[in-house]
């Protein structure tokens, strides 16, 4: 029989009782109220990353509206607590845009919040850890040189590291570089040659940006087939209508915060 170790870790932890839900855990580590498209279809959509696998799923919504605090700000934090063997690869446009995520995640971990939530020493995180990338005690404790969080630019590869979640959060610091042909064969290149080759069948893809050409990274993976769509526009248009995740009616807002 093949071992596992993830298997024998939540085992372990299941005897403790039931891990929390990601919108549970979001709503304690957020000092603000959650809007409602995050709690009752962005979070049920993220636990999936650590419910099944195989999953490749694209996400789109307006800039500024608070995409990037579930997914690469809390999510992180909450896998490593549901299995803290996992492997994460966080990728943005750049290794600092990368890095600033994997550093509130760390400081998360270390937070009272999650200490209560996840009592377990396995998810340990050292509080001096490198943001860039750094292990649970579970993690470190099998001596493989895989980190259990690594912050990595999208023009950058991850060599020698491998993956059971990736995130790609953001792969273009402008819209102009959305519109550049020469950023998006570069960005594709880096999917395509140095990303997708590291990564297994079981890993877990989430690609999350605001949109700006059609023929962007999302545009270029949808092509390819088998992706997931979920589409947050910040007023609810026509193709809303029948099968939109949220249920909103034409001209509706995505934010009662924005107009």
């Amino acid at each position: 029989m093949h071992f596992s170790p993830h298997r024998t870790i939540w085992r372990r932890r299941s005897k403790k009782g039931k891990a929390p839900s990601f919108r549970a855990f979001f709503e304690r580590t957020t000092s603000f109220k959650p809007h409602e498209w995050q709690e009752k279809h962005l979070c049920p959509l993220l636990e999936r990353l650590v419910r099944e696998k195989g999953l490749r799923i694209l996400v789109h919504g307006p800039p500024q509206f608070g995409k990037s605090l579930p997914v690469s700000k809390r999510f992180p934090a909450y896998a490593l607590g549901v299995n803290p063997l996992l492997r994460i690869v966080l990728a943005g446009y750049n290794v600092s845009h990368a890095k600033g995520f994997c550093e509130v995640v760390r400081d998360v971990m270390n937070g009272p919040e999650f200490r209560e939530m996840f009592p377990s020493t396995d998810s340990f995180v050292p509080r001096n850890a490198s943001a860039e990338m750094f292990s649970t005690a579970a993690r470190a404790a099998l001596q493989d040189g895989q980190d259990s969080l690594t912050a990595v630019g999208l023009l950058s590869g991850f060599t020698g590291k491998g993956a059971d979640i990736l995130i790609i959060d953001d792969p273009y610091a402008s819209p102009d570089d959305a519109r550049s042909e020469a950023v998006n064969e570069r960005v594709w290149r880096w999917w395509s040659e140095l990303a997708k080759v590291r990564i297994h069948d079981d890993t877990n893809v989430i690609v999350m940006f605001h949109r700006y050409h059609e023929d962007d990274f999302a545009g270029r993976l949808m092509a390819e087939g088998d992706w997931e769509y979920y589409r947050f526009p910040a007023i609810a248009d026509e193709n809303e209508t029948g099968d939109d995740p949220t249920g909103r009616v034409a001209g509706a807002l995505l934010s009662p915060m924005r107009s």
